[in-house]
């Protein structure tokens, strides 16, 4: 299968300077479907921003479930979406493209309090089992906002997993998803501290995760 599909968490998507730069990557790289993470877009601009920014795409956001919308999704009309399940941390569809396997998509943008992410592992178990996703291929990814190993974390001292690690391990393990290669920096978050300066793999677009994909 060769689908198009991204994650970004673009930090804002308000600010006029952006635009361009998010207009020419959807123009080189001519995605079909995407999650756009954290765009601060209010629900009344979202209309205008998107029909200038991507026009003739389809799209939708989770604002029914956060009033920041902090997860929207865009995809070409060549494909039909059917959204199965929504919170404020994550969004779930199902994808069917012309004459290929359809797939379950999950654009994930978790909460940094690690009590709200207990609440998106637990979402995301009943998700597979109400919505009978274990025989489906089904892609995950995001910004989990939270790392799987001691190596994700730019603490050379950090050498064993924590309990919030174990907590995000054992939920990939219950879905049964594997993690996808990823080729790029090590680290993909900063804390822009100079002074005390952290960095971990946490977004834009990972992690991602797989299942049941060919």
């Amino acid at each position: 299968m060769s689908v198009k599909l991204f994650f970004w968490n673009v930090w804002g998507l308000n600010e006029p300077a952006k635009h361009g730069p998010f207009i020419s990557w959807l123009n080189i790289y001519r995605p079909l479907f995407g999650a756009i993470l954290e765009s601060h877009v209010k629900k009344p601009s979202l209309n205008p921003i998107l029909s200038s920014l991507c026009p003739g795409w389809c799209f939708t956001s989770n604002h029914t479930s956060d009033p920041d919308g902090r997860i929207l999704l865009i995809w070409r009309d060549s494909l039909k979406v059917q959204i199965l399940a929504q919170s404020n941390q994550c969004i779930t569809c199902k994808i069917v493209f012309p004459n290929q396997a359809p797939i379950i998509y999950s654009a994930i943008y978790a909460s940094n309090l690690s009590a709200d992410r207990v609440d998106l592992w637990a979402e995301l178990i009943q998700l597979q089992s109400y919505l009978d996703l274990e025989n489906c291929c089904w892609v995950l990814g995001g910004d989990f906002n939270q790392i799987l190993w001691p190596s994700e974390h730019s603490n050379g001292h950090l050498n064993t997993p924590d309990s919030l690690m174990y907590q995000l391990q054992d939920c990939l393990l219950q879905l049964g998803v594997f993690d996808l290669r990823f080729i790029g920096p090590a680290h993909t978050w900063t804390n822009s501290q100079p002074s005390n300066p952290i960095s971990k793999k946490l977004d834009p677009c990972q992690p991602l995760y797989c299942r049941n994909f060919s």
